[in-house]
């Protein structure tokens, strides 16, 4: 296990390489000058001389790439343009919202989603199926900010049992914190749980139809462990990668839901940075987001050997 953990670091390393070279050449493959384009149109020639001073333009690009991967490999991801902080600060003091939405948008979509896949599978062409299946689809079909402005409205609005925005970190205390995370972990879990019951469905359905589940049938084994035990566990390896992917590829649906609740995330500073071309905000948020999808995936293909002893490292 050890060597093969070792042998997946060792591989993220031209994973991240190749995404520091991408994210580095932003910069330098956006149409135009990148000083101009940060200054703006009243920018003056000595504003685009000490913009590209401080990007550090005038010199070789691979000096450039060089100098810059020396600061990252050192923890320090440049200085905004806009407020002059450094960027290792301000994605520290955003990454909490992120991170506890996409946790707890996957956890709510794992406890509703598997239990509605594996009944829906155990009932396969009765009328639960088809329900289940139906409000599946209509949910992943359904656009987040839609979904959003309708639990604003419901919840918010209306019953005003949630504030309408904002956000409160988990240091002010869970009587203010959870308020505030409800509907917008709600708003994208619609989505993932459609996609995770329908993924669920068709792996159980396809374990349930195997030799062995007939053979625990007719030995009169309960219902209940038939899914639990034997048709669930079978069936965890393409569940538990389809949660993995699901958690790594959060972020357009996070973007979109921390636009809409004004939420201070990483999905609100990268468009906050897209709008003022703040060239070292978007690298070292990207940066960040592709280490954590390294490390999301690394997690998931280690849990395998948990729910299938077949698999060995």
């Amino acid at each position: 296990m050890l060597a093969y953990i070792l042998k997946r670091l060792l591989a993220t390393i031209p994973v991240m390489a190749t995404v520091a070279v991408i994210v580095f050449m932003l910069l330098h493959l956006t149409p135009g000058d990148p000083a101009a384009l940060i200054g703006g149109d009243l920018a003056t020639p000595e504003d685009l001389r000490r913009i590209r001073e401080q990007l550090g333009l005038e010199r070789p690009i691979a000096e450039q790439f060089l100098g810059w991967l020396w600061q990252v490999l050192q923890g320090d991801l440049g200085t905004s343009l806009f407020n002059q902080m450094p960027v290792s600060q301000l994605i520290a003091q955003r990454i909490e919202p992120t991170l506890i939405i996409g946790l707890t948008i996957m956890t709510f979509a794992v406890i509703v989603a598997i239990p509605l896949g594996v009944i829906a599978a155990w009932k396969a062409g009765s009328w639960i199926d088809q329900l289940i299946m139906t409000l599946a689809v209509i949910a992943f079909s359904m656009p987040i900010f839609l979904i959003g402005y309708l639990l604003i409205f419901k919840f918010s609005v209306e019953l005003k049992w949630f504030p309408v925005r904002g956000y409160q970190p988990m240091s002010a205390g869970p009587a203010k914190f959870f308020p505030h995370i409800v509907l917008p972990s709600l708003t994208v879990s619609f989505i993932y749980i459609a996609l995770l019951t329908r993924m669920t469905r068709a792996t159980v359905l396809d374990v349930l139809n195997q030799d062995y589940m007939r053979t625990a049938r007719a030995k009169g084994m309960a219902t209940p462990r038939i899914l639990a035990v034997h048709a669930l566990k079978n069936a965890a390896v393409p569940i538990v990668t389809m949660v993995g992917i699901g958690l790594s590829s959060l972020l357009g649906g996070i973007v979109v839901t921390e636009t809409v609740f004004a939420i201070p995330g990483m999905g609100r500073l990268m468009i906050d940075a897209i709008i003022r071309r703040d060239f070292p905000i978007l690298q070292g948020v990207i940066l960040v987001l592709s280490a954590l999808y390294v490390l999301i995936n690394l997690l998931i293909d280690l849990s395998y050997s948990l729910f299938d002893p077949r698999i060995r490292y």
